[in-house]
């Protein structure tokens, strides 16, 4: 250890027991005299970050349950729970054994699971590979499994991920949806006939959110759509039963509304949209996922007439039955999703939307 870091030890240690200590007796304190827990909560947060900050200064390598390495961050998960994971993959059979349409998963790849080489020696954190693997052997038979991580493996110096985000890229989502397109029966839209725009170029995406470090440069989101070749879309957001017709699935409006950036995709904040094309092939798409498949879903949308999209981080079970015969039938979640056992508690549940 070099003599100008060692003579600062001290400080930092004074630093950091000073602001654990505030912070300490603000969320015991706090709370007592405003009565609300989340008033004292944005009270705190200074103080909290304060104490974050000085751990981070003496050499911790996370913030919580997130990574706060040189190059980027990334989710900390050191062990999956094999009842959720068995959780989700029965709740898939049991989907598909309920329909006769065919039923595609693709599991996005983490950050986390894409660069783990990212993180300090030795720092513990688990196998995503590997639980992709075997979900992908728990759901073999009818299930068709969409695997992408050895695609994006093979591009990772590539801006497939944000830096201050779990989720990939919009450029990232292009690969696995070009990946897709194989499966599902169909070929994907060429790169150079996407028309590609900037939504936000001072992005910091979930985890910055969770942990409020924003050490990086910030990350920039992109929407990629199709040239004037393409299909019109319109899009309608399914709300109680009824149709409310949108403008467009861009929502940069929305966007600065709720404060997040990433919102600017409408299925981040509509729990049931249908896409629709006037395209001849009578193919329909029901779509069952979460915000991972915000970016890839105008790019599904090119190949059949319309498509349900459903984003299980805001509503629970499949859409109301509106008559609709669906042609195939795509769960697409984040390997988070999938592991944590939402994607099954919401699968199974029946209440419709």
């Amino acid at each position: 250890m070099d003599e100008l870091k060692f003579g600062r030890i001290p400080a930092m240690l004074s630093a950091a027991v000073f602001a654990g200590t505030l912070a300490l007796g603000a969320a015991v304190l706090i709370p007592a005299a405003l009565g609300s827990r989340s008033s004292a909560e944005q009270v705190c947060a200074p103080l909290l970050h304060a104490r974050d900050r000085a751990a981070l200064a003496l050499g911790t390598d996370a913030v919580g349950d997130v990574y706060v390495t040189k190059t980027r961050m990334l989710r900390r998960r050191t062990a999956y729970d094999a009842a959720a994971l068995a959780a989700s993959a029965e709740a898939i059979r049991t989907l598909t054994a309920s329909v006769s349409a065919p039923v595609f998963v693709l599991v996005a790849p983490t950050a986390a699971g894409i660069y783990p080489d990212a993180l300090p020696a030795y720092a513990p954190i688990a196998d995503e590979a590997a639980m992709l693997r075997q979900a992908a052997a728990d759901l073999s038979g009818r299930v068709s499994w969409i695997e992408t991580m050895s695609w994006l493996n093979g591009i990772r110096d590539e801006a497939i991920y944000f830096r201050t985000d779990s989720r990939w890229t919009t450029f990232g989502a292009y690969y696995a949806y070009k990946i897709a397109a194989r499966k599902l029966g169909f070929s994907a839209i060429g790169f150079d006939r996407l028309v590609i725009t900037h939504a936000a170029a001072d992005y910091y995406g979930n985890l910055s959110q969770e942990t409020g470090i924003t050490d990086y440069p910030p990350d920039i989101i992109d929407l990629y759509q199709y040239d004037s070749a393409g299909a019109p879309l319109k899009v309608t957001s399914l709300r109680g039963g009824g149709e409310v017709p949108l403008e467009s699935y861009f929502q940069p409006e929305k966007a600065a509304q709720c404060g997040d950036p990433y919102a600017v995709f409408a299925a981040v904040t509509e729990p049931v949209l249908r896409l629709s094309t006037e395209r001849q092939s009578g193919k329909r798409l029901l779509l069952l996922g979460d915000s991972s498949a915000a970016s890839v879903l105008p790019l599904l949308a090119q190949h059949y007439a319309s498509v349900t999209a459903v984003n299980l981080e805001l509503t629970s079970g499949l859409p109301a039955d509106d008559g609709t015969e669906y042609s195939q039938i795509l769960v697409l979640c984040s390997a988070d999703t999938y592991a944590s056992g939402s994607l099954a508690a919401s699968l199974i549940s029946q209440k419709g939307t």
